[in-house]
């Protein structure tokens, strides 16, 4: 009879240690609800490289434009607060409106950059 005590006694606080240490939601303990052995292999994580990423789309530029908003920057930069930016260029972005209005509407936005010394 102790030595059956010993063995539950030995049993319980196994059992008390585990609850307390869960490193994972599903245990995998053997002899427990979760006997799976730990893949070997894992798969890489992001994307697929190359041509299994799948193929590469971009709507075409619309034929016509309806309307054109100039989106201006401030004069100073934002980050350093310099005041010294000069224009770079212009960058096109294209907004379709959905049906049952299809009109285009082209921003044209001024990109500017300190001049580095």
């Amino acid at each position: 009879m102790r030595a059956d005590n010993d063995r539950l006694r030995e049993r319980n606080e196994a059992l008390a240690r585990a609850a307390r240490r869960q490193a994972a939601p599903f245990s995998r303990r053997p002899g427990g609800s979760g006997e799976a052995e730990p893949k070997r292999a894992h798969k890489r994580a992001g994307r697929k490289p190359g041509a299994a990423y799948g193929a590469k789309a971009h709507r075409p530029q619309p034929d016509h434009v309806d309307r054109v908003v100039k989106v201006g920057l401030p004069d100073a930069c934002p980050c350093c607060g310099g005041g010294d930016v000069e224009e770079v260029g212009v960058a096109e972005q294209f907004h379709t409106d959905l049906p049952p209005v299809a009109r285009t509407t082209r921003h044209d936005i001024t990109i500017r950059a300190v001049p580095r010394l």
